[in-house]
């Protein structure tokens, strides 16, 4: 019988596991990384990539929950590895490790579909904190530039002011919820609804705006002023900066 419930332990504890592909053209970076995780409960890395192109077949393989991915590589780098590997395995989140802090950069992650932004100097512990946090459906960037997403070109030129379908009086409320960084539950607390409908209304929203994820449509909110110009990002003081993604 105690063997059979410890195997029941291990089961669940496994199943529970963060699945990780770490994608970086330098080996040392990749087995450091590799080393860091095993050291850390809840988290498996399932696989390793060299470049954009190998990652997207790993993710196809693998299916890893988060994929954490250099910015700058040879053969593919990271912002077209993000399209590839949300073709291979849409359901995938995709962290971008970078050494820059260029601003094109994150901004062009996060509008190829990026769930999170951070740089290679970050503490392990934070690491694994925004791991866990985009694994979540959270969005994670450095603190210090969650403050301009809303106002940066290389984002807001993204989305689309004219030739969209009418948004509903419900999805105008969806959205502008989403802009003050509510999570679906949230919503669905405030409007009265199942998260299971805001499910349903986001992705109206996403199709009607021609938008890939709910980050461009909470920049989009605020561009047409669905949300008062002033409203901030909400940001983790613990060092980076989160929209809730789910």
């Amino acid at each position: 019988m105690r063997e059979t419930a410890i195997k029941k332990s291990h089961l669940a504890l496994v199943r529970n596991e963060i699945r990780l592909l770490i994608v970086d053209d330098e080996a040392l970076t990749r087995k450091g990384l590799i080393s860091l995780f095993h050291l850390q409960k809840g988290m498996k890395v399932v696989g390793e990539a060299e470049h954009g192109f190998e990652a997207a077949e790993k993710a196809k393989e693998l299916k890893p929950d988060v994929v954490l991915m250099d910015s700058q590589m040879p053969v593919c780098d990271g912002l077209k590895g993000i399209g590839l590997v949300r073709e291979a395995h849409p359901t995938a989140n995709i962290i971008i490790l970078a050494l820059s802090d260029e601003e094109s950069n994150i901004f062009a992650a996060m509008r190829a579909g990026a769930k999170g932004f951070i740089y290679k100097n970050i503490d392990p512990e934070k690491l694994y904190k925004c791991v866990s946090l985009v694994h979540r459906g959270e969005v994670v960037l450095p603190r210090q530039m969650a403050s301009k997403l809303f106002t940066s070109p290389y984002i807001t030129s993204s989305a689309p002011s004219t030739n969209h379908g009418p948004l509903t009086p419900r999805e105008r409320e969806i959205l502008s919820c989403l802009g003050e960084g509510a999570s679906n539950k949230e919503i669905g607390a405030t409007l009265g609804i199942s998260e299971h409908t805001v499910k349903i209304h986001l992705r109206h929203i996403l199709k009607k705006l021609h938008l890939t994820n709910r980050v461009q449509a909470a920049i989009f909110a605020l561009k047409e002023r669905t949300l008062p110009p002033e409203m901030p990002l909400r940001t983790d003081p613990r060092g980076e900066g989160t929209v809730p993604a789910e």
